[in-house]
């Protein structure tokens, strides 16, 4: 074999032989593996660069807001909850319509020598204010006394007057003007009773009247 190689046609044989394997060595570098050509899920993680390996460790870049989707379904109803605090108490209502008894009499009547009820109107239970009034003539044929009224519920006075005709200058006739008030638990009767002291006077323009109220606000001073 050296002696294959000597002189110079060995000199050429060798340089023919380089080239040969230089191009050789070329064409296989030239020649490109591909997709096709691995096998899947025969490269491991291991195998690839470490460079590689940390970038898919690492999250990506969030991508675009996608689209709102449906609207899902109703949920089912909660539970009721406590009840809450009591609110405050309202403002008063403005009073209501109140209640009237009345007895009038325009013609005349005679009073009764002793105590007589004139008139009366019957209530129930509940508060009122009471006004009255009569006109009294004096009579001529008797020496002057007076004639005495008076606004009773049961045998509570609630106000009272006298005619003043015990004096020989009073005027022939006066009139009597009553005024009080009552609270009642249960049904009553409200009376205008007179006495004429022995005399009957006539009398005449009787009137009484208890006022139903919704409340009595009693603000007399204390004496």
């Amino acid at each position: 074999m050296r002696r294959a190689f000597q002189g110079r046609a060995g000199v050429v044989l060798a340089f023919v032989l380089g080239v040969t394997v230089a191009g050789a060595a070329t064409a296989g570098a030239a020649t490109l593996i591909t997709g096709k050509q691995i096998r899947d899920g025969s490269i491991a993680k291991r195998d690839l660069a470490k460079s590689v390996q940390r970038q898919l460790g690492k999250p990506g870049k969030a991508g675009a807001t996608g689209p709102q989707g449906p609207a899902g379904p109703a949920g089912a109803k909660g539970a009721d909850g406590a009840p809450g605090a009591k609110g405050a108490d309202g403002a008063d209502g403005a009073p209501g319509p109140s209640d009237a008894y009345v007895s009038h009499i325009p013609g005349g009547l005679n009073s009764g020598t002793g105590d007589a009820d004139v008139t009366s109107v019957d209530v129930p239970a509940g508060s009122y204010t009471i006004t009255a009034k009569l006109y009294a003539i004096r009579p001529d044929s008797v020496d002057p006394t007076d004639l005495l009224c008076s606004i009773l519920q049961g045998t509570n006075q609630l106000d009272f007057t006298n005619s003043g005709f015990n004096t020989k200058t009073a005027e022939p006739y006066v009139q009597l003007p009553f005024a009080g008030f009552v609270k009642l638990d249960a049904p009553g009767t409200i009376r205008l009773s007179c006495s004429g002291n022995g005399v009957v006077f006539r009398m005449f323009g009787i009137t009484l009247i208890a006022q139903k109220v919704g409340k009595l606000n009693d603000q007399s001073p204390t004496v």
